[in-house]
């Protein structure tokens, strides 16, 4: 299955990148990064968004776990899918340093999200649900940080491939 967290970077750095590249979002530094861990203060310019996986819990399960089977018949083996439908939830917050764009970075989050709907679906992803609100830090860092905080969940498949030799004698 899917690396949603990874796939969530990937498509929000890559669909940023394409708004600066048609100037849509204007950057001080020319592009915005996108990290799985809070930025530095002072190394890291803004905006900046981080990801951070928030839950990964099995949800929908089958008997066995067993999500199908194929034989190969070149190989002679079968080849097994066994886990589950996981409930996935990736945080994440757009950090700026004036209203205005902080207003902005919440529209083009919202877009990227939603123009990779198609992506992540054929990626396994199913009943994605984004949250988005706005939050002021006014006391950790020497400026006022303008923050999007939200969320994407989603159900994704979680699985691991077996390959199986055929049974060729009970005893």
């Amino acid at each position: 299955g899917p690396d949603v967290l990874a796939l969530l970077r990937e498509r929000m750095a890559d669909g940023l990148a394409a708004l600066v590249a048609r100037g849509m979002l204007a950057p001080k530094e020319g592009f915005i990064p996108v990290l799985t861990s809070p930025p530095v203060a002072d190394e890291t310019p803004y905006p900046v968004v981080t990801l951070h996986l928030d839950l990964d819990a099995s949800g929908e399960r089958v008997i066995g776990e067993d999500l199908g089977s194929e034989f190969d018949e070149v190989a002679d083996e079968w080849g097994e899918l066994v886990g589950w439908l996981a409930r996935v939830r990736v945080e994440f917050v757009v950090w700026s340093l004036n209203g205005d764009e902080r207003a902005k970075m919440r529209q083009a989050v919202r877009a990227v999200l939603q123009a990779n709907l198609g992506i992540l679906e054929s990626a396994g992803c199913t009943q994605i649900d984004l949250e988005l609100r706005h939050a002021d830090d006014m006391e950790t860092y020497s400026a006022p940080v303008f923050e999007v905080v939200g969320s994407l969940s989603c159900v994704a498949l979680a699985a691991a491939g077996l390959k199986v030799s055929p049974i060729r004698d009970v005893a």
